[in-house]
């Protein structure tokens, strides 16, 4: 039987706990909603097993924010929810919220002193991380939740009191990432995967306190065991302001330094690389290349001042931090700086294109689905008329100069770097027309470019895509590097 009868994806439906106000009723997500502009932030709705339907809370209206996450607590009372007001620049950290269950009251922010954000991420390689929602696991009292948080290239699980004085306080952490799945509130046991640079992730249970952990799965224990594992160097170094920058040069597991280097560059532009395994990396440096990623301003798990940097003017601090973050790799004797190339999917996509119309230190680029015009991106992908509003400043007729500057394309008749550009023809966030434009613009001015274009792929490209998409993705950009670099 269908229930649901709004033009809107619903998403996250949960079942109201017994007692609940309201009685039998389902709590779901609704997005992209019909006339909204803004049509990825989901709205709380609920609807009974009559179909009846109706918004969670006036409180929490289409307008209030972005709610990535929700759960009712057992008993029924209260719900529970990650989101960011609108009002904050994007990137901005998510909090904790709890209201009561019939919606009346405003929600409560449980992590308003938390520098950090509840239910951060680091750009997973595989997708079961990627399409996947940050659990809120609540005690049976309703007085506890456990949830994850990102603490720079580390996810942390934190336990966070749900009434009374704000505390908060980090249960399981280190240089690894952890992200809760289960709670058995009886039993006192908490369970959760963790995954590392070389780590693929495996279930681990503690107790409550983050104590007594013991690991329950070696799902690639063999595997593993056969294959020479890479080493991760971490380094820290300054911005072109002085600001602390964090990144990871992670090396073959032959050869010797200096080693060719592949700068790999995370999307969003507000997510983040860190410790979680990430296949590319484990392929480039079977290939005998170096992968040097770097958390570049925008990123996010480093506080908002951070994350929120680049706003009005994209290509300026991104880039001097990556710039830096090669520089300090090159100083350590790490990499050959004569031998480097740049790659990177969505807004990684973008910070590569922008590199080889600055710079031609790069031997080759593999830009993936990237944003190349801010000014056709406005009209054409699925979040562009607000996205390009929000990182930009405004509209394109009111800021047409910061949308010239901000654009790859303004530069990319600079470029001498051999570039591949991969495009997913099913992409409807960077529409597949930002890499024709690019290429059009390369190839009249004589540079070395190719595109390949895979039929069907999403915008996360061959991180969410069918195995063929992946393969032909990674075998291209192999196979590119090995060309050039």
């Amino acid at each position: 039987t269908r229930l649901t009868h709004d033009a809107a994806m619903n998403t996250q439906p949960q079942w109201a706990p017994g007692g609940a106000p309201g009685g039998e009723r389902i709590l779901y997500a609704a997005s992209m909603l019909p006339d909204s502009f803004r049509s990825i932030a989901p709205v709380l709705r609920t609807v009974n097993l009559a179909g009846e339907q109706q918004d969670f809370s006036p409180h929490l209206s289409a307008d209030w924010g972005y709610i990535s996450s929700f759960a009712w607590t057992p008993n029924g009372d209260h719900v529970v929810f990650m989101g960011t007001p609108s009002g904050k620049p994007i990137g901005s950290k998510a909090d904790l919220w709890v209201m009561a269950a019939d919606g009346c009251s405003a929600p409560e922010n449980r992590t308003a002193n938390l520098a950090i954000g509840v239910g951060g991420g680091l750009q997973p390689d595989m997708p079961t991380a990627l399409f996947r929602s940050r659990d809120i696991l609540v005690t049976e009292d309703g007085a506890t939740a456990f949830v994850q948080v990102q603490d720079g290239g580390a996810i942390q699980i934190y336990r966070v009191a749900l009434h009374g004085p704000e505390v908060h306080e980090a249960i399981l952490s280190g240089d690894r990432t952890c992200v809760p799945l289960g709670l058995q509130s009886a039993a006192g046991k908490l369970l959760y995967w963790v995954s590392g640079f070389n780590q693929p992730p495996d279930l681990f249970v503690s107790d409550l306190e983050g104590g007594n952990e013991a690991q329950l799965t070696a799902l690639n224990r063999a595997a593993a065991t056969e294959m020479a594992r890479p080493t991760v160097e971490q380094l820290h170094f300054s911005g072109a302001d002085g600001a602390a920058v964090e990144g990871w040069l992670i090396a073959p597991p032959h050869g010797e330094p200096p080693y060719p280097t592949i700068l790999y560059i995370h999307g969003g532009p507000h997510s983040a690389f860190g410790h979680m395994y990430h296949f590319d990396t484990q392929m480039l440096t079977g290939a005998g290349y170096a992968v040097l990623m770097v958390n570049h301003r925008a990123s996010t798990g480093y506080g908002d001042a951070f994350s929120t940097a680049i706003k009005g003017d994209w290509g300026n601090l991104d880039y001097t931090d990556l710039m830096a973050g090669v520089d300090a790799a090159i100083d350590c004797g790490l990499v050959d700086a004569n031998r480097l190339g740049v790659c990177g999917l969505s807004g990684g996509g973008n910070l590569s294109c922008w590199i080889v119309g600055q710079t031609d230190r790069f031997k080759a680029a593999v830009p993936e689905n990237p944003v190349t015009n801010w000014v056709s991106f406005y009209g054409v992908s699925d979040i562009g008329v607000w996205f390009a509003v929000e990182e930009l400043g405004g509209h394109p007729h009111e800021f047409p100069d910061v949308y010239a500057r901000c654009s790859p394309i303004s530069y990319a008749h600079r470029c001498t770097t051999p570039t591949l550009l991969v495009q997913c023809e099913a992409d409807y966030r960077c529409p597949a027309e930002q890499s024709e434009q690019f290429y059009n613009v390369l190839k009249a001015n004589g540079c070395p470019v190719e595109m390949l274009r895979l039929p069907g792929g999403s915008h996360a490209g061959a991180i969410g895509g069918k195995p063929a998409i992946r393969r032909a993705q990674n075998e291209a950009l192999l196979e590119w590097m090995r060309r050039y670099v």
